[in-house]
């Protein structure tokens, strides 16, 4: 597996569900204090192929200084950006086909459903959901359009409220053509007893589709190993 070093470009503005935590507008850090944690990382890159970026902690488009802020980590070296976002920045005009050309081939994409009527509900803002499949299909149109390799993820935010639409969201990713989905599950979810249940059929729906599920935040031996899982389920297909 590449390995990416997490760089936070701010908090917020990203999906979050809003019967735990309300969710807040972007709040950027310095565009110089980002890049200069871009340099350590450049600088001191030794986990094999790389170095490789990953902007979080917040929408990385929402960021003013994110042409900026890629250019210079190109310039030093970073030979993969990964950005999160909400999705929905990449359905702008523009902003797909500027991000793929300024050096970013990885985006990864937040989820709290796998349709319009959950995801919206659970992050308050209308037609969120469209607009992240939007962003997405755009993402991969600019990929084609510049005949550039790129990668889709996809990040859910597992909470007890969106516990039980982690398979749907998976399958949400999959149909928009992302290869992995990463659940983060929250100290209350992984506390629930349905936790093994329905992020086992999380795992299951990734195995189905082809596409990974990792996940993170849940104690050893609370659910399968995935790996276990997927073997299982290959098997058992044949």
């Amino acid at each position: 597996m590449i390995g990416f070093a997490t760089i936070e470009v701010g908090r917020g503005g990203l999906p979050s569900c809003r019967l735990c935590v309300p969710s807040v507008p972007m709040a950027p850090r310095s565009s110089a204090d980002v890049v200069a944690d871009v340099r350590r990382v450049a600088e001191s890159w030794a986990a094999g192929p790389g170095p490789n970026i990953a902007l979080v902690g917040g929408d990385a488009f929402a960021h003013p200084g994110l042409p900026s802020i890629v250019s210079q980590s190109v310039a030093l070296g970073v030979e993969r950006v990964r950005l999160q976002t909400s999705g929905a920045p990449l359905a702008a005009h523009g902003n797909a086909l500027g991000a793929l050309r300024a050096g970013v081939r990885h985006v990864d994409v937040v989820l709290l459903a796998g349709d319009s009527g959950n995801h919206d509900a659970l992050c308050g803002t209308e037609q969120a959901f469209t607009a992240a499949v939007n962003g997405m299909a755009g993402w991969r149109e600019a990929s084609d359009e510049d005949r550039h390799p790129t990668v889709l993820t996809g990040t859910v935010p597992v909470c007890r409220h969106t516990l039980v639409h982690v398979p749907a969201a998976v399958a949400a990713f999959a149909r928009a053509g992302a290869i992995a989905v990463h659940l983060a599950v929250s100290a209350h979810a992984a506390a629930d007893p349905a936790l093994s249940e329905w992020i086992g059929a999380g795992a299951d729906t990734g195995v189905v589709n082809g596409i990974w599920v990792s996940v993170e935040g849940v104690r050893p031996g609370t659910v399968p190993s995935l790996h276990e899982r997927s073997v299982y389920a290959l098997l058992n297909s044949t």
